[in-house]
């Protein structure tokens, strides 16, 4: 850390987090930087740091801008989902794809969080038109279900 931002933490000065993105700081998503306050209103600002992903699927954050929400896959239910307009929902629909090829994500909660979200789709009539080893495993897994019945 800056030599400035030391000495204003040993003299009691007051740390905060800011998480990007963020235009100023200038801060990409996944970065985030500390700054000291100090107590006669200083700031000094440490150094800029990429957050670490984990394998839990709450780490993965999901930002829905029209609705000013974000949300994590751990939220993704049935009633969250109605709460979001249509294109809002396509946008999800898009993310969940793109996090599909992450290795670090958890397929299984990736997976039933798009199964949640075809449902919604259907329920309101909208189109799925992508097709990837995602939708390739929810159909098998259908196919398994519709034989155990």
């Amino acid at each position: 850390m800056p030599a400035d931002f030391d000495k204003c933490v040993k003299e009691g000065g007051d740390v905060k987090t800011i998480s990007g993105p963020s235009k100023n700081p200038k801060l990409k998503a996944g970065e985030y930087i500390h700054v000291c306050v100090s107590p006669d209103g200083g700031r000094y600002w440490g150094e800029k740091k990429k957050k670490k992903m984990t394998k839990k699927s709450n780490n993965v954050k999901i930002r829905i801008t029209r609705t000013i929400k974000t949300i994590t896959l751990s939220d993704i239910n049935s009633e969250s989902l109605i709460e979001l307009q249509n294109d809002d929902l396509v946008k999800v629909h898009a993310i969940l794809h793109k996090l599909w090829k992450d290795p670090e994500v958890s397929k299984k909660d990736l997976l039933s969080s798009h199964v949640l979200l075809l449902s919604e789709f259907a329920g309101r009539n909208i189109e799925h038109t992508t097709a990837d080893t995602l939708d390739t495993l929810e159909d098998r897994l259908k196919k398994i279900e519709l034989d155990e019945v």
